[in-house]
């Protein structure tokens, strides 16, 4: 069995051969196998592909993260980039600016919506502007059905609040302003089914939607009830009919909340440390496949043994039919080669006791 048939059949909640292994390798950490700066991986669509398709030859995890959320850059954005003494400034279709330290990941510096007097004016961005499905195009080009291609979509209330307002200023909305609020936020969740819809017509295998923003340590349950869940359903829904699997991945404990996630119509909930897997498990049952969580501090810092001993937890407490074994989230730029490789290799001989 392959990897692309081992991670898919444990996102339809069978049982694979073993479990599928998929750490969450982004910017950080690709950058860093490929040896470039962050900025130029993110800026260039074949340093992009190159970073990605070595991770995943580098590790032999099950598949391959297509992790940027404005997906390929196009000529105008390239053109647009300035390098400033420690960082570059890259804008963005949609208005927002991004700022890519040297050295790090990036980072929102303008949001878009200075009022919401600009509301009407948003545009859906043109996702046949050529560059934006390259990097894509590409990854299935060289990888086909070997390996499972996920690729992601912005999550309503992540980037309405990132993106679009600027988090601080955004929770400040959802008190004074929600009916702009909710209006944003519909906005949002139909540029990111359109963003999935092109993403199914290239090919992609699954579709990621991260929403760190809707997290417990952020807003509450009500609120993520009154204003985030329901833009995730929309999107998760939607994408479903249309023929997608999407995984959605909220920070922190996200328990209150199960029960809301694995209604919105996605086929797999990613859960960070902050979570016990095997309360998850018994809460969502067989409705959905579960993902995660081995902490990305443990990956980062922690010894072989810890390292296996994170491995061991997680597929003890959730193993077996409907889960796929990855970091808790994102992993920092540091990690050591062999912190990696000693998670995926000892995953990929475990064996659930």
């Amino acid at each position: 069995m392959n990897s692309y048939k081992r991670f898919q059949r444990a996102m339809e909640g069978d049982t694979p051969d073993r479990t599928p292994v998929a750490p969450m390798v982004n910017v950080p950490h690709a950058s860093r196998v490929l040896g470039v700066k962050p900025w130029e991986y993110v800026t260039d669509n074949a340093l992009y592909v190159k970073g990605q398709i070595a991770a995943q030859r580098k590790y032999g995890y099950d598949w391959i993260f297509n992790h940027q959320p404005i997906q390929g850059i196009t000529a105008e954005e390239r053109k647009a980039v300035r390098v400033e003494q420690d960082f570059v400034v890259l804008p963005t279709e949609m208005g927002s600016v991004l700022k890519i330290p040297l050295d790090g990941g990036p980072a929102v510096i303008d949001p878009a919506l200075k009022d919401y007097s600009m509301l009407d004016d948003l545009e859906m961005p043109d996702m046949d502007r050529p560059g934006r499905m390259e990097p894509l195009e590409e990854l299935l080009r060289q990888v086909g059905d070997e390996v499972y291609i996920c690729s992601k979509v912005p999550a309503p209330f992540h980037y309405a609040a990132e993106w679009m307002r600027g988090l601080n200023q955004f929770l400040l909305d959802m008190l004074v302003n929600p009916q702009y609020v909710h209006r944003l936020l519909d906005f949002m969740a139909d540029v990111a089914i359109e963003i999935g819809k092109k993403q199914i017509d290239v090919g992609t295998h699954g579709i990621m939607m991260e929403d760190p923003s809707a997290a417990a340590q952020v807003i509450s349950p009500d609120h993520y009830r009154e204003f985030a869940y329901p833009y995730e359903r929309k999107v998760a829904r939607a994408l479903k009919a249309y023929g997608g699997d999407v995984i959605i991945h909220i920070c922190g404990d996200t328990t209150p909340i199960l029960p809301d996630l694995a209604r919105t119509g996605a086929k797999c909930l990613s859960v960070d440390e902050s979570v016990d897997l095997r309360k998850a498990k018994e809460t969502v049952g067989d409705r959905v496949a579960l993902f995660g969580n081995v902490p990305v501090e443990t990956i980062y810092r922690g010894t072989e043994e810890e390292i296996k001993a994170g491995v061991r937890k997680c597929i003890d407490s959730a193993g077996g039919s409907g889960y796929i074994l990855s970091s808790s989230c994102g992993l920092h730029r540091g990690t050591p080669f062999k912190n990696l490789h000693t998670l995926v290799d000892y995953a990929i001989k475990y064996k659930k006791e």
